[in-house]
């Protein structure tokens, strides 16, 4: 990468704003670029301090989401399974205990 190219990434990176009247920025060009951002995106905005950070928002929540929990019920189909008989199994109990039939030990005296 040339000298230029990284300056202008470099610029494209970090940029003075000034708020207009109406409380609007207007984002320069090369960044909106890099983002891949088109005219009605919507971004998020979070303030931390005396710092404000831009985000742009998913498109598609469940694109964003996709495989996130991926593991957390077991790796395998025979995991997942054995998880969900236990977490069902405990549905039975549950209910059991509801309607007074199991006996549920008191931690008063």
């Amino acid at each position: 990468m040339t000298a230029e190219m990284k300056s202008q990434t470099q610029r494209a990176r970090t940029a003075n704003l000034t708020l207009s009247s109406k409380r609007q920025v207007t984002l320069p060009a090369a960044m909106v670029r890099e983002l891949g951002l088109v005219a009605g995106d919507k971004l998020v905005a979070h303030v931390e301090g005396d710092t404000i950070t831009l985000r742009p928002r998913p498109r598609s929540w469940v694109e964003y989401v996709s495989g996130s929990l991926k593991g957390t019920y077991g790796s395998t189909k025979e995991e997942v399974d054995a998880y969900i008989r236990e977490v069902r199994d405990g549905w039975d109990e549950r209910a059991r205990v509801a309607e007074g039939d199991a006996y549920i030990p008191s931690e008063e005296y």
